[in-house]
């Protein structure tokens, strides 16, 4: 499988992509990976992240992935990224 690493998003505290090269893409499948002071991981499509332990704020990885798709601007490889990760989770949110 080719190598797939797209920025989903940064800021002064981290950022987040969709990669393979991830250390736990061992399927060569795009996983979340997220890199910042307070969450530091890879995810699955159905992994649900901690965004503020304090708050209690959550989100399924899924859904940031999906977000990120639905900006019209994304180009045929990163829709098929995103499409790759989000069949992961078979009942999850899928995009066209």
């Amino acid at each position: 499988m080719k190598p797939i690493d797209f920025l989903i998003s940064s800021d002064e505290d981290g950022e987040s992509r969709l990669t393979n090269q991830a250390p736990f893409s061992v399927t060569g499948l795009p996983m979340l990976h997220i890199s910042s002071s307070e969450i530091n991981g890879d995810f699955t499509a159905d992994d649900i992240i901690t965004f503020n332990p304090e708050t209690n704020e959550i989100c399924i990885a899924a859904y940031v992935v999906e977000n990120w798709a639905l900006n019209p601007e994304r180009t045929a490889e990163e829709l098929e990224a995103a499409r790759l990760f989000l069949r992961q989770w078979p009942d999850g949110p899928q995009i066209a």
